[in-house]
């Protein structure tokens, strides 16, 4: 992923810098030390950017149409500053995200992760036709299409597979039914917040309503248990996610 980093605190620059280059699949592409906006945009023009980040030292008049300018040109940006809180700014230009100075590097990280998946899951959403799924029929040459964010589960039952998704025209979920097996939904799910909680089923992450010890709760009110040997990669995703 291709990373950009503007502003004029070198201090701050440096300090993002280094957290970047102790993660994997960033590439900083240029640090710009200075408010010149026509050299910034120029190797804008020249590269394609995943993630800018802009710190912002004092308010400017010019600022707003900067920032704004600046989220057209990548995937997600991310506003920095140790002067004041920039947070409600951040999100009105349409940021990603806001971290304020200092930041330990532990938090840089987890914040970093969720750009991360963000930026992939957009990524692979793209490959998919719109983000759809197109199921077998049980006639020749037959298909039902589902959009990947509507899939609240998937269960194995032998050889076949049941898809359980919102309708989007109804209120209430629906199912269907496939001849597959569990393991290749996995490899096909597994990138887009698709986890596999026990033997025979696979949730989606984005559809989970509460956790309670072992139990799940979906946003359809279905619930799930966690198997034993699920629990450590379930929790470890919980646990990146989660508000300190």
């Amino acid at each position: 992923m291709k990373v950009i980093i503007i502003g004029e605190d070198a201090s701050i620059l440096n300090l993002l810098a280094d957290y970047l280059t102790n993660i994997t699949d960033f590439e900083i592409v240029d640090v710009f030390n200075s408010t010149n906006y026509a050299l910034m945009v120029e190797k804008l023009h020249k590269n394609e950017i995943d993630l800018i980040f802009f710190e912002i030292n004092r308010e400017t008049s010019d600022l707003i149409e900067v920032c704004r300018y600046l989220r057209k040109c990548t995937k997600s940006l991310i506003l920095t500053s140790k002067n004041k809180d920039f947070t409600s700014f951040a999100f009105d230009v349409g940021a990603d995200n806001y971290l304020h100075i200092p930041i330990t590097e532990e938090k840089f990280n987890i914040e970093i992760f969720k750009i991360k998946n963000k930026i992939r899951e957009k990524q692979i959403l793209e490959t998919h036709k719109f983000g759809n799924f197109y199921l077998k029929g049980g006639s020749k040459n037959s298909f039902s299409s589902i959009s990947i964010k509507e899939i609240l589960s998937v269960e194995g039952l032998r050889n076949y597979v049941i898809f359980n998704y919102f309708d989007s025209s109804k209120p209430e979920s629906k199912n269907s039914i496939t001849y597959l097996s569990l393991k290749e939904v996995e490899k096909n799910l597994e990138s887009l917040y698709f986890l596999r909680i026990n033997k025979s089923q696979i949730i989606s992450l984005r559809h989970i309503l509460k956790v309670s010890g072992n139990k799940i709760t979906m946003k359809n009110d279905r619930e799930f248990i966690v198997g034993a040997k699920y629990r450590d990669k379930f929790f470890t995703h919980i646990n990146k996610h989660k508000i300190f």
